[in-house]
């Protein structure tokens, strides 16, 4: 079911899209209605996604799963006083809404990480939760696979470059240095 908005115009949307405090929940509504109306037309893109990662830096998973996460924030929005995070939203959308219900209910989102909202759904559903193995253990691979996880981490929610503090910047820049590093160790040993 689509939301109800109070967007209506193109103008409305731009603004939206361009406050940093905007929550995700009103930027997906943008999205969807930007969507639905065709607004980005009015720049002259003739798809969504060109205008989405031309104007935005957006990315068509990011809207896939921003719509998904509010969807998420909507549907338990009544039982909960604390909204979900995008990534937890996200990981609550494959339980049905009862489960989501229930679920929301017992949670507050402000002192629950991502990885235990991932286990709690997994015993929802009956599926074998994710449980770090020791660095040791590890088969080859995976500590880069998991370097190259923390790092998009930290540009998950950067727009462009310009956005991410000089801090972050240097973060990445030792994590990208590390990653390569571990590629190069992980290539020697095959």
């Amino acid at each position: 079911m689509r939301p109800i908005t109070t967007i209506s115009s193109f103008t409305e949307i731009e603004a939206v899209l361009q406050d940093e405090r905007t929550s995700y929940v009103r930027v997906a509504e943008a999205l969807e209605c930007l969507q639905e109306k065709g607004f980005y037309r009015t720049w002259g893109y003739d798809n969504l996604d060109q205008y989405l990662q031309d104007r935005w830096g957006y990315s068509k998973q990011y809207f896939k799963t921003i719509s998904i996460a509010a969807r998420v924030a909507r549907d338990i929005s009544g039982v909960t006083r604390s909204v979900p995070t995008v990534a937890q939203a996200a990981f609550m959308a494959s339980l049905t809404k009862p489960q989501l219900l229930s679920l929301a209910k017992k949670i507050d989102f402000t002192k629950v990480t991502v990885l235990e909202i991932r286990q709690k759904v997994a015993g929802i559903r009956g599926v074998v939760a994710f449980k770090p193995r020791k660095q040791d253990d590890w088969l080859p691979g995976q500590r880069i696979a998991l370097s190259l996880q923390q790092t998009i981490v930290c540009l998950r929610d950067a727009k462009h470059e310009q956005d991410i503090p000089s801090d972050t910047r240097q973060e990445i820049r030792l994590k990208m240095t590390e990653l390569f590093e571990l590629l190069k160790e992980e290539l020697s040993c095959v």
